[in-house]
């Protein structure tokens, strides 16, 4: 019996460990993504960025094989994986996963910013430009579903939505005025605040 109890404990212990391990992994990896810069490839298998060119071509090709396929699904899993352990915590009662939860939060809003340069690393595929915009529309739907439980997100969000908008209030083009001359012709006029900055007949 007491053989039996050492090792169902001794069984329990490993299987903790290595959740432990596999969740210390996901979030390492949510981190990763979060760092990916524009023109920077990923090494899946070794873990590692390598800048976009000739050379990396060739090492991706022939030597470290790897490829955009493989990191689709490295970054979709990675994604998966987050939110799910981002629920797990949620749903603890100790204080230490809840503040768990918000770091992770932390790292997916960040992760985002790597999406977009990966999408650009590989903007002249278009399909694979298409998955990376699907992730991220995902990954905005379900941050949307958790504002609600999180305010401080919540408020972010506002902000930043705010913020976006007077962007795109600020970079609009400025309007074109038709005015009357003599005659049928007529010319454009674009002003920039009170004075004209070229006029076009």
């Amino acid at each position: 019996m007491y053989t039996l109890a050492a090792y169902v404990l001794k069984k329990y212990w490993s299987s903790s460990k290595a959740m432990l391990g596999t969740n210390k992994e996901i979030i390492s990896r949510l981190k990763f993504i979060g760092r990916l810069q524009k023109g920077e490839k990923v090494n899946t298998k070794h873990m590692y960025v390598q800048p976009d060119g000739l050379t990396t071509t060739l090492s991706r090709t022939f030597f470290n094989q790897d490829n955009r396929g493989n990191a689709l699904t490295f970054v979709q899993e990675t994604i998966t994986r987050s939110f799910e352990l981002f629920t797990t915590f949620e749903r603890s009662d100790t204080d230490s996963d809840r503040a768990m939860c918000k770091h992770i939060l932390k790292d997916i809003r960040q992760a985002q910013k790597g999406l977009g340069n990966l999408k650009d690393t590989y903007i002249s595929d278009v399909k694979f430009a298409c998955d990376m915009d699907t992730l991220l529309q995902v990954i905005d739907a379900k941050i949307a579903g958790i504002a609600g439980r999180f305010p401080e997100l919540g408020e972010e969000l506002q902000q930043e939505r705010e913020a976006a908008e007077n962007l795109s209030v600020d970079t609009a083009p400025p309007p074109l005025l038709s005015t009357e001359t003599e005659g049928a012709e007529a010319e454009e006029v674009v002003l920039t605040g009170t004075r004209p900055l070229y006029t076009r007949k």
